[in-house]
């Protein structure tokens, strides 16, 4: 310890030492030099990343670690920097990112590094020459050693590239693939291509190649160069760091030192797929995996069902497969009992559902016994998909004075059917037997991956069948299969909102994210939702950071509108507004008081236009907005407005947004004629006739 802090004192006071140790090691270089990066304390991987970018045996190395793990800055800006200015003396370093916008952002990063950087400069500058034209825009040209930095988009064609008699000696990629590009073989096989015959074919047998993302595929470039280096066909290094390792330890304690944190974390993120993917490495696409193990919950015993109780019907979803062969799938028969209204409803899956290879009769009359045997002294309404033959079916049992019903697909295929069914799920409005429901549950929460989907598919058909069933329903034109997608990629053109209830009557405060496209239609993209009676500092600081999951600056939303009792009930009025504004949540308008008013816009967003499509849509990762919408009732005193005895927080976000954006439009893009024209326009008084 004492030798450590001797020798950082002589690092401090002489910059020979300074220079001597830094030059040396890469750690200690980002330390003295980049330390600004720094805002928690590191962690035992960061020092394994430095060491082995000192180690000089490997020529390629891998890298997967969590987002925010520092990876792209210690290599892609740090270890640019210092195999030029260290040990190693690069002559040409090419960094690789995927798109150009992304190159861009480097060589800023860079750039801002060499120019403004004053210790940096001062021990080891000067860096800008004068006379390179290209500084700045695509390379860094250093003056004292004539190296270069490049950075490249894999767009660009790097063939044959050369910094005067030097070929590329370190290449770095840098997040070269993305969701899109992995979501085909062919974008797969595309960037192995650019890989094996385009970036490697640019060095030569002395080059070294770093490679850091995320694991988005498990056939995506890194599992493949993984799976190179496993068996011995590649030379080369392969590291995973994941934020929680199997036996939950934290990777990074000094950034993330509670499981309070871990949870905000989460929160933040928001998408579960996200969360899995990004943080603990694993392959599991947003297509993949549509309900989570830890979503389910369970009842021990069944709530009473007498006269008084709040029992409404028993119902069963049946999944049709006529087929007794061994391969083929099973007929399924998943059953429940509905409780509730409202905000009361609940779904209680019934133990020892129906996974069977059947026949026409035999479904038939399997069918018929579960209807008597489950009902409780009433037939069980039967749920049957209304596609080809299962129209026999129908009519069989209607034949036989059976309650049967049609589900109507409406062009959905399983997996969105599934996906509708999620909100509940998450929320507990459906709850599961603690035991007789292992198969299904494994197939709900393996879908995509289990061979069989019966049982889900049933699931979906009872649960969406008796969420429809939910009368005394306020906002009665909204229904999941209309109004809920999956969550969507936000263009860059499009307009950016926000609307917060800082504190309901019921203690709640919420946070609704908008994204407004050039037709107009409003998606809620994000939400915020918590009424555990949290300080309301708290509830900012969490807002201002899922914020920033949306828009990367506070300036990228059009405007944020707040409860207009913030502005005269919660004490000072400038109380609420100041508090935002600290945490960067500058807030634009008060929302408007007309409560009638903004349930008319709710209801006529949820309209379907004459393409049968609404002007409102609400991404799957907003349950609590969901669920109010389908379960708020009107109020028995003024069937026009809520019952207020109920949360009415996530709605009230939703019309305070609506009353205020009204008939915006996000522009619509100009074609590259019209550019060329405005382009042309600006500058005709400088054009020499």
């Amino acid at each position: 310890m004492n030798q450590t802090l001797n020798l950082i004192k002589k690092i401090i006071d002489d910059r020979k030492v300074r220079s001597a140790v830094t030059r040396r090691s890469h750690e200690w270089f980002f330390c003295v030099y980049l330390s600004h990066y720094v805002k928690s304390p590191s962690a035992p991987f960061h020092h394994e990343l430095f060491a082995l970018t000192e180690d000089p045996a490997w020529k390629l190395l891998c890298v997967v670690a969590f987002r925010g793990s520092g990876k792209s800055t210690i290599f892609t800006t740090s270890y640019a920097l210092w195999s030029i200015l260290g040990m190693q003396e690069k002559k040409f370093v090419l960094i690789f990112c995927q798109t150009k916008g992304q190159a861009k952002q480097h060589m800023m990063n860079l750039r801002q590094e060499l120019e403004n950087n004053a210790l940096l400069k001062t021990d080891l500058g000067p860096f800008k020459e004068e006379r390179d034209t290209e500084w700045g825009s695509s390379s860094l040209v250093f003056s004292r050693s004539g190296a270069r930095i490049t950075v490249a988009s894999t767009e660009q064609s790097v063939r044959g590239l050369r910094h005067r008699e030097h070929r590329p000696d370190l290449v770095i990629c840098d997040d070269v693939e993305d969701l899109a590009s992995v979501k085909t073989q062919e974008g797969r096989d595309k960037t192995y291509q650019w890989f094996t015959s385009e970036m490697l074919p640019a060095g030569d047998m002395n080059t070294r190649v770093v490679v850091v993302g995320n694991l988005l595929h498990d056939d995506s470039l890194l599992m493949r160069l993984k799976g190179d280096i496993g068996t011995g066909t590649r030379n080369g290094v392969f590291r995973e760091y994941p934020l929680l390792d199997e036996n939950g330890t934290v990777l990074w304690p000094g950034k993330y030192p509670d499981a309070e944190s871990i949870e905000e974390q989460k929160q933040i993120v928001g998408n579960e797929s996200s969360w899995q993917r990004e943080f603990l490495l694993r392959i599991i696409t947003d297509e993949d995996q549509v309900i989570y193990p830890e979503w389910i919950q369970y009842y021990d015993t069944l709530p009473h069902d007498g006269p008084f109780s709040d029992f409404r019907f028993s119902a069963t979803g049946i999944d049709l497969a006529i087929s007794e062969k061994a391969t083929a799938d099973c007929t399924a028969m998943v059953s429940a009992r509905i409780f509730g209204r409202g905000q009361n409803f609940c779904i209680y899956i019934l133990p020892n559902p129906v996974n069977e290879r059947l026949d026409f009769p035999k479904t038939v009359e399997r069918a018929m016994s579960v209807s008597r045997s489950l009902g409780n002294g009433l037939y069980t309404k039967l749920y049957i998909e209304n596609v080809g033959y299962q129209q026999a079916l129908i009519d069989h049992l209607k034949a036989q004075h059976l309650p049967a019903e049609e589900f109507k697909t409406l062009g959905q295929d399983k997996r969105a059917r599934l996906t509708l069914t999620a909100h509940l799920i998450q929320s507990g409005a459906v709850l599961f037997p603690r035991q007789g429901a292992e198969l299904l549950i494994r197939q709900l929460v393996g879908f995509g991956k289990e061979r069989h989907d019966d049982l889900a598919d049933a699931f979906a058909i009872v649960v969406l069948k008796a969420l429809a069933a939910n009368t005394d329903q306020f906002f009665a034109n909204f229904n999941v299969n209309a109004h809920v997608i999956a969550p969507c990629e936000i263009p860059p053109r499009w307009f950016l909102y926000r609307s917060i209830v800082p504190m309901s009557l019921r203690g709640a405060s919420c946070c609704l994210w908008f994204a407004v496209d050039t037709k107009g239609c409003a998606y809620v993209v994000r939400e915020y939702f918590d009424d555990t009676g949290l300080d309301a500092v708290v509830h900012a600081e969490r807002i201002r950071k899922r914020s920033e999951v949306v828009a990367e600056v506070p300036e990228g939303y059009q405007f944020t509108v707040m409860d207009s009792r913030a502005f005269t009930k919660f004490g000072a009025a400038e109380g609420m507004l100041e508090l935002y504004a600290k945490h960067e949540i500058y807030v634009s308008f008060p929302g408007e008081e007309d409560r009638l008013m903004g349930w008319d816009a709710v209801k006529r967003r949820l309209r379907l236009n004459e393409q049968g499509e609404p002007t409102l849509k609400i991404s799957n990762t907003c349950p609590r907005l969901i669920k109010a919408l389908s379960s708020l009732s009107p109020d028995p005193n003024n069937p026009q407005d809520v019952d207020q005895s109920m949360e009415t927080a996530p709605a009230d976000c939703l019309r305070f947004f609506l009353q205020t954006v009204r008939n915006t439009k996000a522009p619509t893009p100009k074609t590259a004629v019209e550019e060329r024209l405005e382009w042309l326009k600006d500058q005709r008084d400088s054009f020499d006739y």
